[in-house]
């Protein structure tokens, strides 16, 4: 038996997958984050099943149509209960010469694996019991959770964490420049800064929760853009990519939104635009790709080969690409040009930053905060993996009030 803290929890199911010949999940709560990639490129080669519960809206359906995607993982959706929820964590790896077990406070999110203070039992299964709870569990589970899937998302309406007060893409007096920002810990302190201020001004979002956040947003629409088929997207997928929601911007707005980019939010809709969505991911393709010391480059090629697109503007590009990679890439719209503009020493227009984005880029990349090695405190990991996009939060913050 062993106990497992956050900071070693995420490599030590990293070195698990590996080994194991099948893997068994079952959780309250599943949500994008580092976990469910490293779940994922283990797939090819390992069985996959989970069972995951959609007790208060928490879970994400972005990232359950992202596991019903992979032929070799299994999914099942677990009802919740009369007069209580699905609560349970359950992890259970099955190796050559042994089955490991967890059980802890450990959710398939991103905050269970390094965000939030958990705790992980690991223990090997000599008696089956793992087996058993699990073969009980999933037995009882509907073999194919589309439809109950579809109605979770149409109707799903996660608490938000405070009242809206509205924003504004105005710098308040006192708030952290990214100018002055230097070294990795300033960078991360500046975003704790800012996440505090949205806190006190009882923001609509914050930038580094669990929901309603600029880390939430930002895991939850790379899982969108990276899923490869955009044409049988769903209402909720498409606000994710586009920035929309019920109020026409919501939490997935932050980086920009499409609210008035019609012909291009169109294209996501009935008849979908064919054409132009395997044009765009053609473009994606470019920079998820492994370009080395050209990325800069290579997106600002993306950049153009996407506003070739009727409507598709350096919001939509930039959006939709740094969705795909944000931790190198930046949304440009007319709310961040003039920050971006300053940080650079360009000129603080969307359109001229998007045909110089290589140049903006390169200005981002030389950073020395930006240059660190990947840490392992499990929210400093979070905010490396999604650090371009994260500056976002500096020219876009609260109202005062």
């Amino acid at each position: 038996m062993a106990l497992i803290e956050k900071d070693a929890l995420l490599k030590r199911f990293t070195e698990l997958l590996v080994g194991s010949t099948q893997v068994d999940i079952a959780v309250a709560w599943a949500g994008p984050g580092p976990a469910v990639d490293a779940l994922l490129e283990q797939a090819e080669s390992t069985r996959i099943r989970i069972a995951v519960g959609l007790s208060g809206d928490a879970t994400e359906p972005a990232t359950l149509r992202r596991l019903m995607g992979h032929d070799t993982v299994d999914l099942r959706v677990v009802p919740t209960p009369k007069g209580g929820i699905f609560h349970s964590k359950f992890y259970r790896f099955r190796q050559r010469e042994r089955t490991v077990c967890w059980i802890g406070s450990a959710n398939f999110t991103r905050p269970g694996f390094g965000g939030n203070d958990e705790l992980v039992n690991e223990f090997s299964d000599r008696d089956d019991e793992g087996v058993d709870w699990f073969e009980a569990l999933w037995q009882d589970l509907d073999e194919d959770p589309s439809a109950v899937i579809d109605h979770y998302e149409e109707h799903r309406e996660p608490a938000r964490p405070r009242t809206p007060n509205g924003i504004v893409p105005k710098r308040q007096d006192g708030l952290p420049n990214l100018l002055d920002i230097s070294t990795w810990d300033d960078f991360v302190n500046a975003l704790r800064d800012l996440d505090q201020y949205c806190h006190q001004k009882n923001s609509q979002w914050d930038v580094l929760g669990e929901t309603y956040s600029y880390l939430h947003a930002i895991g939850t629409g790379r899982e969108v853009a990276l899923r490869g088929n955009w044409e049988d997207f769903g209402m909720s997928d498409r606000n994710v990519l586009c920035g929309l929601g019920d109020d026409g911007t919501g939490e997935w707005g932050l980086l920009g939104n499409m609210q008035g980019a019609g012909t291009a939010r169109g294209a996501f809709t009935s008849p979908v635009n064919h054409k132009a969505l395997n044009h765009v991911l053609e473009q994606i393709g470019i920079v998820v790709e492994d370009v080395g010391g050209d990325l800069a480059q290579a997106a600002q090629r993306a950049v153009a080969g996407i506003r070739q697109l009727s409507g598709f503007g350096p919001a939509v590009a930039t959006r939709i690409l740094t969705l795909a990679r944000p931790d190198c890439l930046v949304s440009v719209n007319t709310e961040s040009a003039a920050g971006l503009g300053q940080f650079a020493g360009m000129r603080p227009n969307a359109d001229y930053l998007a045909k110089n984005y290589g140049d903006l880029l390169t200005a981002l990349h030389d950073r020395q905060w930006f240059n660190v090695a990947e840490p392992s405190d499990g929210l400093e990991r979070d905010i490396w993996r999604f650090r371009a996009a994260l500056v976002d939060a500096f020219f876009y913050i609260p109202r005062a009030v």
